[in-house]
């Protein structure tokens, strides 16, 4: 996996490299939507419920707001390289524990850059692929009948590949969807960015 990363950037580089050199057309863009992912909070609750002997409950988000901004250059007609930076919103969950006035809360969010192709299959349909550079952002609260402490802070930066689809809805807007694989470097750690975008 680690020589498919390095194999995948090195080509992601020489693509931008022949953007810049032969850029045929630059414009920039920027998308936003959703972003669905998971945190594991079932995973979560039942380490806790085995460590406290409690039942633990949990409430766990499923997607949160997403947005992207880019420059496209143009290669070739068909073929355009994108170099993005990235954010999301934080995701939640929330654990209550039976019996106590104790609740834990932990959130993640993400951001960072990508680099890659784009790929104009027709007048409608554009693919994506190519490389993150990204950090995971997650930190940990403990509320105690209504005093909540901070108990963990973590961040992790790593890489990852993307890969998308799009359809160019208006001459200038798009719709679609970009599969974000192993942010922060965590493998497992994906997420699926629905997404509506517009170019100028």
């Amino acid at each position: 996996m680690k020589r498919l990363k390095i194999t995948l950037m090195t080509s992601a580089f020489l693509v931008l490299a022949a953007g810049v050199s032969s850029a045929q057309e630059i414009k920039f863009g920027i998308e936003g939507g959703i972003a669905a992912a998971e945190l594991g909070a079932k995973n979560s609750a039942q380490s806790l419920a085995n460590l406290t002997g409690r039942t633990v409950t949990y409430t766990e988000e499923r997607a949160s707001f997403a947005g992207r901004v880019f420059v496209e250059m143009g290669i070739t007609d068909n073929v355009s390289a994108e170099v993005g930076f990235f954010a999301t919103s934080p995701l939640e969950a929330t654990y209550s524990f039976s019996g106590t006035t104790v609740t834990a809360k932990e959130d993640a969010s993400a951001n960072g850059v990508d680099i890659g192709a784009k790929f104009k299959v027709s007048d409608k349909l554009f693919l994506r692929a190519g490389l993150h550079r990204s950090s995971v952002n997650q930190s940990a609260k403990v509320t105690i009948s209504g005093t909540t402490y901070i108990s963990a802070v973590a961040n992790q930066s790593g890489t990852g590949t993307y890969v998308g689809a799009g359809l160019n809805v208006f001459e200038n807007a798009s719709v679609g969807v970009t599969q974000y694989m192993d942010l922060g470097g965590y493998s497992g750690a994906d997420a699926t960015f629905l997404f509506v975008g517009y170019q100028f």
